[in-house]
């Protein structure tokens, strides 16, 4: 499994390579909802009965902070049991879904 500085590289690195300058951090699952819990599209799928884990967003861009949020909790849902490859694609994906 891939630790939380080698998914950080990824992204950072991502970043980089397009000229971006945004924070990146990982947040527990509590921070994560506070964070998940600002966006309108998400509140009101949380109002409609959905949880966090139904929605299995595993990470968020704050525009006001210039900061992409990961989600522990759900990158590790997501990656358990992927061969190395698959899970640096996957963070990688993600790094490209939020700057594009």
């Amino acid at each position: 499994m891939l630790n939380k500085k080698e998914a950080l590289f990824i992204v950072k690195n991502e970043l980089k390579k397009n000229k971006l300058f945004i924070k990146v951090k990982f947040l527990n699952k509590a921070e994560f909802l506070r964070q998940a819990k600002k966006s309108l599209i998400i509140s009101r799928s949380f109002e409609e009965g959905n949880k966090l884990e139904d929605l299995n967003i595993p990470a968020l861009f704050s525009h006001q902070r210039n900061t992409i949020y990961l989600s522990e909790d759900i990158i590790n849902k997501n990656l358990q049991n992927e061969p190395i490859s698959i899970q640096k694609r996957f963070i990688q994906a993600i790094a490209y879904h939020e700057i594009f």
